[in-house]
């Protein structure tokens, strides 16, 4: 009845026992702090497990295991302090630690970036001074390992993979090395990622998705695409690349400038059928960039929408980067029009498939700053500065008025109108200006009631 109880429900069960002198044993306690702790309340697991101990009971009518339910629960509430004084109160209580007490402990340590304290754990388990625990098992190993791989305690996480072997009786867990190359990763240690992959395959560990993914971003972060390229290059990898992969490999080029590269991966990629997500058009893109190959962003761009991968504001920045003169102001405002099929992104099902942060979600008014920065650095090199704090000020609204959306054959219009209006603008009203280039625009175009959409930024007009 306990098992299947809610928190509220399984504390007063246990009450009504204490109250009718029945003691209650280990399994009553334990399937009511299971009961908290399912229902994801792991303090009220905490605050039963003290009540308990206000009754005195025998060490063998609480056991270790609701003791190991709530350090558990601490792990997944990254308290790392709470785990570590449940662990002093049993030892007080004389409850016996067994290796899932540790485990759950380092795993708690791990998850509440305690690091130091999961490596004393371990070493208490190596002592083999508990009688429930024959030593330090793969398991107590990976959680370590984990642990300091999230602090970037990247010497301790090398140092345990490579002496694990003197203690286990068992494979190390693949997830363990991939941590390993993890840390090492954030570090900038490719030399060392590609060691302990050397590891892993000598110690003959399955290799997935993720191990590959580590690799890559290592040796990406490091500039070093040769060995990214082999990486992926190498026939154990086969089957195993997916978005993140692809992406991982296309901004490793980028990043060591080889841009040109970077670009024909992405061909081959598109053309092998290898998943292209945000991360590997943005890769592209910055790429564009750098090459200066502005067509080909417009070309991006206008694909994104059509295979439904999302636009970022990293989209936004990377292509916004290619256009690096006033002659390009058409350009440009082309890809501002494109990069709005980048609006509500963050509400799509494939930005929660590829798990984008919601704080790259491209906004208008992002775009707005975009445009007014864009027109400072294409057409006033001198005025970065002013763009910047054009960028921070509230008033970014005044130089971006919407009316209707443009058709695509009123891209390359705007220097054109811009001459027909005049350059005196800053007389005109916002409605005067879109009522005379709605006229000009229609005239231009033959149409009797043209729909325009126009970005007003600093003194200029872009459609």
């Amino acid at each position: 009845m306990v098992r299947t109880a809610s928190a509220a429900e399984a504390s007063q069960l246990l009450h009504q026992m204490r109250d009718q002198v029945l003691e209650p044993d280990h399994v009553a306690v334990g399937s009511a702090v299971a009961a908290c702790v399912a229902g994801g309340e792991w303090e009220e697991a905490v605050k039963l497990l003290s009540e308990v101990e206000l009754w005195k009971l025998p060490a063998k009518s609480v056991g270790p295991v609701a003791y190991n339910a709530a350090i558990g629960a601490c792990g997944y509430a990254h308290s790392a302090e709470s785990a570590l004084q449940l662990l002093e109160r049993m030892d007080r209580q004389k409850i016996p630690r067994t290796t899932r007490t540790f485990g759950a402990a380092i795993g708690a340590c791990g998850r509440g970036h305690a690091w130091p304290a999961a490596l004393r754990l371990l070493e208490e388990m190596r002592d083999s001074r508990w009688p429930e625990v024959p030593g330090a098992d793969a398991v107590a190993h990976a959680g370590t390992i984990s642990a300091c791989a999230k602090a970037v305690a990247w010497r301790h996480a090398l140092v345990l993979i490579r002496t694990a072997e003197e203690w286990l009786h068992e494979p190390m867990s693949p997830a363990a090395y991939t941590v390993a190359i993890a840390a090492c990763d954030r570090a900038g240690l490719w030399e060392q990622a590609l060691a302990v992959f050397a590891d892993m395959q000598q110690q003959q560990a399955e290799i997935g998705t993720t191990a590959l993914n580590a690799l890559l971003s290592a040796c990406g972060r490091s500039s070093e695409w040769q060995q990214a390229v082999e990486a992926w290059n190498s026939p154990m990898f086969d089957n195993l690349a997916d978005r993140v992969s692809s992406g991982l490999l296309i901004r490793a080029l980028e990043r060591a400038g080889q841009w040109s590269l970077a670009l024909e991966t992405f061909r081959e990629l598109g053309a092998m059928r290898v998943e292209l997500g945000t991360a590997a058009f943005n890769a592209a893109i910055s790429s564009c960039a750098l090459g200066r190959r502005w067509q080909f962003t417009l070309e991006l761009l206008q694909q994104m929408p059509s295979v439904r991968v999302p636009m970022t504001r990293s989209t936004r920045n990377a292509a916004l980067r290619a256009f690096d003169g006033p002659e390009l102001i058409p350009a440009a405002a082309g890809a501002l029009r494109l990069l709005r099929a980048g609006l509500g992104a963050a509400q799509t099902e494939e930005w929660h498939r590829q798990t984008l942060p919601r704080h790259l979600e491209l906004t208008e008014h992002a775009l707005d700053q975009a445009a007014s920065q864009l027109e400072l650095r294409l057409t006033n090199p001198e005025g970065v500065n002013e763009a910047s704090a054009a960028s921070a000020s509230q008033g970014d609204k005044d130089f971006a008025e919407r009316a209707e959306r443009a058709p695509a054959e009123a891209q390359a219009l705007p220097l054109e109108l811009l001459s027909s209006i005049g350059p005196d603008l800053a007389s005109a009203t916002i409605g005067s200006l879109r009522r005379e280039l709605r006229a000009v625009t229609a005239a231009s175009l033959g149409a009797a009631d043209a729909d325009v959409f126009v970005h007003l930024v600093g003194s200029r007009l872009y459609g």
